[in-house]
């Protein structure tokens, strides 16, 4: 992923990481910036200190443990989250952050390893839970051609048949992907698009929609950023949203994207 200045990034692995450590380094893979108050989804990872590479543990039970200060303020289980299975993956928590602050999170095993810092700020510029989605008037098919509003190799033209502004009023939950296949330098876009449309047939009774995160496709060295992902104040990708049927963000999830996390958000709809 790229830097949304002049295009759009994934979140280096080496945010925030801090030496010393009993075990391995956590890091946090959540962009800075995105965690606000209350409860937040947080992907982290351990980077081992031999190899400098992350530990892939996906059958590993562990525990996120947050401090404020010298206060420890709770601790979660982790989900194992595959980014490209079996290549990547992360650990992802839902915490409740009390206020904002800079805190620290390690994970624990039968072992600890070091902190990792978090920043948590009181307004994130992201589209956050329980807020309105943005009724985005992004391009559909057939006014344009697949091919000039994603880079999907192989696209599913009901994720295009509808724009965010049309789906959010169709009185149905919608599930909102912003990814970008071709031009997204971690390949995490195409492995969580391929996860969100293998999901949709088993979930007739919601909108999917796929927003192709940059313009211009025709002309890479000419590409820019969809209005729809500035509207969203989304620094990096990919990110998926889920609205209920009023339009209102239920759930969302940034970079990997577990199947079941997702078929949990849809049941939480009733869909």
């Amino acid at each position: 992923m790229r830097r949304l200045a002049s295009s759009i990034a994934l979140v280096s692995l080496a945010l925030t990481a801090c030496s010393g450590g009993t075990d391995g380094i956590t890091i946090v893979v959540s962009s800075p910036g995105t965690i606000g108050i209350g409860p937040q989804r947080v992907l982290l990872a351990v980077l081992d200190e031999e190899t400098n590479e992350p530990r892939q543990t996906p059958d590993v039970e562990t525990t996120a443990v947050f401090q404020l200060g010298d206060e420890e303020v709770g601790r979660v289980p982790a989900r194992w989250v595959w980014a490209i299975e079996p290549i990547r993956g992360f650990h992802a928590v839902t915490f409740d952050f009390p206020a904002p602050g800079t805190y620290t999170v390690h994970l624990e095993t039968e072992t600890s390893t070091s902190p990792a810092q978090l920043l948590v700020i009181a307004d994130v510029a992201v589209v956050e839970v329980g807020e309105p989605a943005l009724r985005s008037a992004t391009p559909t098919y057939p006014a344009f051609p697949l091919e000039a509003i994603s880079t999907d190799p192989a696209p599913d033209a009901s994720f295009y048949s509808l724009s965010i502004a049309d789906a959010l009023v169709s009185g149905r939950p919608t599930v909102i992907v912003f990814a970008t296949p071709a031009f997204c330098s971690s390949a995490v876009c195409g492995p969580t698009l391929d996860m969100v449309k293998a999901a949709a047939p088993s979930h007739p009774g919601a909108n999917f929609i796929h927003v192709e995160v940059f313009e211009n496709l025709e002309s890479p060295e000419a590409l820019t950023i969809a209005p729809s992902v500035v509207d969203w104040g989304l620094p990096t990708e990919p990110w998926v949203f889920v609205a209920d049927s009023a339009g209102v963000v239920t759930a969302r999830f940034e970079g990997a994207l577990g199947l079941a996390e997702l078929e949990r958000a849809l049941a939480d709809l009733g869909v």
